[in-house]
């Protein structure tokens, strides 16, 4: 599967790095918006070609698969045009800034019979089906509360922080917080509630939000671009607790029975990045014709959207320039 990568930025580069080790996996494109950059991110990883524009690498036949890595607020954009192309695309998360973008590309996707998926990694990692295994053989008893906290400073680039861009605590790191309640709890969120703090440039630097669920069972969710938080996550049962550390990169899952003592340790397995797991899931969508990614299939890309959409009316949330 040869890949070609639009964006050159830090996480551009980590996916980068990431294909040069995955076995049937090849780095074959760049393209960013000058053609040095591009050339200078191809020289660095070794892709074959590079490009000065996206719509040159869009246009190339010998790319099987798009990694969108550009700021939010161009995913829209520059995913419609590789879809306009013919071209699979792995977008990045968020996977658009609202719903109505969301909806309309993976119309366009599947009524053109064009692979699409949204770079959700955590949902592609093993511990993404560990957790609900483990939460269902009753480790911790009935699943009542969640609570996940995922903020840092240290990785933080400019587009981060740039409302112009998308930028946002919510769609950067409060998505991961909405995935980890949904591994943990369900789907069926019957009530939310949104609250944040803002940055002088106008972004949401902080956000705390709510989440209700039909079965009686609540998630207690933070996000941040402005502190570093623990990165843990908890799920809190009628028997004990499952602690999980990374809130992105699944890292260790432990388990405690209501006294607090360690009853069960696991390991993730050891991985590359974590980039690889989606990588690999793309490559056996595209071999088997396959329009999504069975890990995040577009339903769930449109439900998180929907869910994204609703806390950041409530906490306030703009951003200008959004439209489908």
């Amino acid at each position: 599967m040869r890949v070609g990568i639009i964006g050159s930025g830090n996480i551009a580069s980590q996916m980068a790095a990431t294909i040069n080790q995955v076995d049937g996996v090849e780095l074959y494109a760049v393209a960013s918006r000058t053609e040095p950059k591009a050339k200078d991110f191809a020289e660095k990883f070794g892709a074959s070609c590079y490009y000065g524009n996206y719509e040159d690498l869009a246009n190339d036949k010998n790319v099987d698969l798009v990694y969108i890595a550009t700021p939010h607020a161009t995913h829209y954009e520059n995913t419609m045009l590789c879809l306009r192309h013919g071209k699979a695309v792995l977008c990045e998360k968020p996977f658009t800034l609202n719903y109505s973008q969301a909806e309309s590309l993976i119309q366009h996707a599947e009524e053109n019979k064009i692979f699409l998926s949204e770079a959700m990694w955590v949902r592609f990692q093993p511990f993404a089906k560990k957790i609900p295994e483990l939460i269902a053989e009753g480790v911790i008893g009935e699943p009542r509360l969640v609570i996940v906290n995922k903020g840092e400073i240290n990785n933080i680039g400019p587009s981060d922080v740039d409302p112009r861009l998308g930028g946002s605590a919510l769609l950067g790191n409060g998505v991961y917080s909405l995935t980890a309640a949904s591994l943990a709890l369900g789907t069926d969120v019957v009530k939310t509630d949104a609250s944040g703090i803002f940055m002088e440039n106008g972004t949401d630097g902080a956000v705390s939000f709510n989440l209700i669920f039909g079965n009686n069972t609540m998630a207690h969710l933070s996000a941040s671009l402005i502190a570093n938080e623990h990165n843990a996550w908890y799920v809190c049962g009628s028997e004990g607790i499952m602690e999980i550390r990374g809130v992105s990169r699944l890292l260790t899952i432990d388990i405690y029975n209501n006294k607090r003592e360690l009853v069960k340790h696991y390991d993730a397995p050891k991985m590359i990045s974590g980039y690889e797991y989606e990588l690999l899931a793309c490559k056996k969508a595209l071999e088997s014709d396959a329009l999504e990614c069975s890990e995040m299939p577009h339903s769930e890309t449109l439900r998180i959207m929907k869910l994204l959409d609703e806390l950041r009316g409530k906490a306030g949330i703009v951003f200008s320039g959004e439209d489908a």
